[in-house]
């Protein structure tokens, strides 16, 4: 992701580490695209972003051409809030897992503190008809603080922020700080 706001797609080849080629460019976010996260659902690749404009974009992964779709699939992170932050909705963190019965774990963390769960239902292919938020929760963490990174392990979401270090319980969401 970059600071323009796009996605770059590079073609590294194993055998000649000095040849990178870009494939493809495709505008994803109005600012900087702050991560990615890519997860196989069904048969296709998607590649979930966030960004300064505070929306999560998903894009299909072309397998043949390695080309990102247009958006599929975004909402903003203000849509999801509670107001429980400081207002500030720049999305800066994105991880997710794939679970069973055609659902996945969307992990989104904020400048202010805030770490947005979600699972998505979808169908046997991955396609805006078929995606659909069907549990959301937001947890903001004590002190407001900017979320740099997010890793989801199975029921833990382990959280890199300005203050340190959490986890959160996917189940429970208690601060363990």
């Amino acid at each position: 992701g970059g600071v323009d706001g796009r996605i770059h797609s590079w073609n590294l080849v194993p055998e000649n580490t000095a040849s990178i080629d870009q494939i493809h460019s495709i505008r994803s976010h109005n600012g900087r695209v702050n991560s990615l996260c890519e997860a196989t659902i069904s048969k296709s690749t998607v590649l979930f972003s966030v960004g300064h404009d505070g929306v999560v974009n998903g894009h299909l992964i072309d397998k043949e051409t390695g080309k990102l779709s247009p958006s599929f699939f975004n909402f903003t992170a203000l849509a999801l809030g509670d107001g429980g932050g400081n207002g500030n909705t720049r999305l800066t963190a994105v991880d997710c897992c794939v679970d069973i019965h055609y659902s996945l774990k969307l992990c989104l963390g904020s400048t202010d503190g805030s770490v947005f769960k979600l699972v998505l239902r979808y169908g046997e292919e991955a396609n805006s008809a078929s995606m659909e938020i069907i549990q959301q929760e937001q947890v903001v963490l004590e002190h407001n603080p900017t979320i740099h990174a997010l890793s989801l392990v199975q029921d833990q979401i382990f959280i890199g922020h300005s203050r340190g270090f959490s986890a959160l319980n996917w189940s429970k969401h208690k601060d363990a700080a």
